[in-house]
């Protein structure tokens, strides 16, 4: 899922070091690699929020670090992890499938 997020509104839900639940909002203002630049203020020991899209209960990356210089956060993408669990997973159904096709031609043949 290719999504041009730059702008989008964003919301996190953080429980920095353990006190009490707190949450933001932002944009994202920029995605480089897997890298999201987002403006949600997020306390220290939040790193591993869940960052979602405003409005919505889809999460799109993971807080990791803040900038307080650039006045800016981190976070991760993870549509691209995801997609690399699906081709795993995918790469496994096709190979029981070949396993079990060629299974099938050798018993044929005996």
């Amino acid at each position: 899922e290719n999504v041009d997020y730059i702008n989008k509104k964003i919301f996190i839900v953080q429980y920095p070091n353990g006190d009490k639940l707190s949450h933001s909002h932002g944009k994202i203002k920029d995605v480089v690699d897997f890298e999201l630049i987002h403006s949600a203020s997020t306390y220290h020991g939040s790193s591993g929020s869940p960052i979602f899209l405003e409005g919505t209960t889809k999460v799109i990356g993971i807080h990791k670090q803040g900038n307080k210089k650039r006045e800016e956060n981190l976070g991760t993408l993870i549509y691209p992890f995801i997609q690399l669990l699906q081709s795993k997973k995918e790469n496994k159904k096709l190979q029981k499938e070949l396993k079990t096709n060629n299974d099938k031609k050798l018993n044929k043949k005996r």
